[in-house]
Order: C-alpha cells, then sequence, then structure tokens
C-alpha cells in the first residue's frame, strides 16, 4: 500500500534559536524606552469629545428645535 507521506529527516527538523540569538533579546524597559512618549494622543481625544458633543447638539437642535417636535 503506497502513502503519499514522505519521511520526515534530521535535516527538516529546525534547530533551536542559537544562544547568541537568544542573549540579544532586548529587555523590556529598553524598548519602552527606546520609543517616545505618543505626543498628540491628548489633544486627539479633546478633539473627539468636542466633535462628539458638537454632533449630539446639533442633531438635538436640527430634530427638535428646528422641527418643532
Amino acid at each position: 500500500m503506497a502513502t503519499n507521506e514522505a519521511e520526515i529527516t534530521q535535516e527538516d527538523v529546525q534547530a533551536p534559536a542559537p544562544v547568541s540569538v537568544v542573549e540579544n533579546v532586548q529587555d523590556p524597559e529598553q524598548i519602552e524606552e527606546a520609543y517616545p512618549e505618543p505626543k498628540g494622543a491628548w489633544a486627539f481625544v479633546l478633539l473627539m469629545a468636542a466633535f462628539y458633543i458638537f454632533y449630539w447638539t446639533l442633531s438635538y437642535f436640527e430634530i427638535f428645535i428646528f422641527r418643532g417636535a
């Protein structure tokens, strides 16, 4: 009975990473220091909140005030 499965040889198996590669992994604190704190995130959130309030205020005036509902 013939099968389509190939035999796995030693060359097909991936060896674990060498020690030199494992030693080059950075400490998470060093990674955090490498990236600066995001600028403008607070301004973005404030603008989103302001436009959200503006949108619902405009919707309120259009639906309840201008239409006389």
